[in-house]
């Protein structure tokens, strides 16, 4: 089983999503997800949640994965790195 059980969640990104106000202009969004490395599975929650805000006329900068060990975690050397490097580059981006 991946992801979280239906059950598991009350209110979850697609929840949030649905009451959200979105103004003009659209407010910049990114999405991520933490994914098992191996084996690789297909879907991406991070494409996923990009592709309901775009629909919903969201500003979607970028969208990325992240990998763990395993369903519960931790993540792999390198990875928590790689995340506050990206969201770095977000940051920038929206001060250029």
């Amino acid at each position: 089983m991946s992801g979280a059980r239906t059950t598991d969640v009350e209110f979850g990104i697609r929840e949030w999503l649905g009451e959200l106000t979105v103004g003009s202009p659209a407010p910049a969004v990114a999405t991520f997800d933490t994914r098992v490395k191996t084996p690789r599975l297909p879907g991406s929650a991070a494409k996923a949640a990009a592709r309901l805000a775009r629909r919903l006329r969201l500003d979607v900068r970028d969208r990325e994965s992240f990998f763990v060990g395993d369903q519960d975690g931790p993540l792999l050397d390198g990875e928590l790195d790689r995340a506050a490097d990206w969201a770095r580059g977000l940051v920038h981006d929206l001060d250029d």
